[in-house]
C-alpha cells in the first residue's frame, strides 16, 4: 500500500447523494464493491441527464445488473440502434425514462455526461486476460500498484507468476516487491524459494480463515 494516508486534493470535495442514499442501500442488500461504484458513478452524473454505458466499463456486468436491479441505475434502450442507456434511478431520472419510452422526449434533448469514455490502462488488459475479471476495487489496487512499481514489469511478473500456478495479484505484488527489493531479475532459486515461502504462508491463511467458519 502507498504511505498516503488520507486524501491528495483538499478540493472538489462536491458530491451530491440522494438524501436516502445510504437507507436504500441497506434495504438493497448489494455488498460493499456496488456501493463503491455507485459512488463513482454518481460523480459522472453530476450536471448530467445520462451515461453512455462505456463510460462504465470499469464494472463488471454482474456489479452493473445488481445496481440496475436495485432501482438505483435505469437502463433505457434505443429502438433504431439498440444502443442503451443509463440513468440515476432517481424520480428525475424515472420521469425522463417515462417520458423516453413515451416518445414525449428525444434523448438528443436531454444533457449527456461530459466525461469522456476511460481508456483502459494496458494493467487493466493484463489482469482481465491472465487473472480474472476487473471490479473497481481491483482497479484501485492496480493503479496504486502502477504508480509503484515500473510499467515495463507488470508482464514478467504476471509470466512469473503464473508459471508457479499463482493466478492472484497477491503473488503478482511479491514478486514485484521483490524485485523492488532486490533488484529486477530473471528467475532463480532464491526468487522461487521467497515465492514459495509467500505461498505456503497464503495457503495456511486459507487454512485458519476455512476453520474458523461456522459449521452448520
Amino acid at each position: 500500500m502507498s504511505e498516503l494516508k488520507g486524501f491528495s486534493f483538499n478540493n472538489d470535495l462536491r458530491l451530491s447523494l440522494p438524501f436516502d442514499f445510504v437507507e436504500r442501500c441497506q434495504e438493497s442488500r448489494i455488498n460493499a464493491v456496488a456501493i463503491l461504484a455507485l459512488l463513482r458513478i454518481w460523480q459522472d452524473f453530476e450536471n448530467a441527464e445520462f451515461l453512455d454505458p462505456n463510460q462504465l466499463d470499469y464494472l463488471s456486468p454482474e456489479t452493473l445488473e445488481a445496481l440496475l436491479q436495485a432501482g438505483f441505475l435505469l437502463k433505457f434502450t434505443t429502438e433504431a440502434s439498440n444502443k442503451a442507456f443509463i440513468m440515476p434511478g432517481t424520480p428525475s431520472g424515472r420521469e425522463l425514462l417515462s417520458k423516453l419510452q413515451k416518445k414525449q422526449i428525444r434523448l438528443d434533448e436531454l444533457k449527456p455526461s461530459t466525461f469522456g469514455i476511460r481508456e483502459r490502462p494496458n494493467l487493466f488488459k493484463l489482469y482481465e486476460d491472465n487473472i480474472g475479471p476487473l471490479t473497481p476495487m481491483v482497479a484501485d489496487l492496480l493503479q496504486e500498484d502502477a504508480r509503484n512499481f515500473p510499467a515495463d514489469w507488470f508482464e514478467d511478473a504476471i509470466k512469473e507468476a503464473l508459471s508457479h500456478n499463482a493466478r492472484n495479484w497477491s503473488y503478482v505484488r511479491a514478486i514485484l516487491k521483490n524485485w523492488k527489493e532486490n533488484g529486477r531479475e530473471k528467475t532463480n532459486e532464491k526468487d522461487s524459494q521467497r515465492l514459495e515461502k509467500f505461498k505456503e504462508l497464503y495457503r495456511q491463511q486459507h487454512k485458519d480463515d476455512a476453520a474458523s467458519q461456522p459449521r452448520d
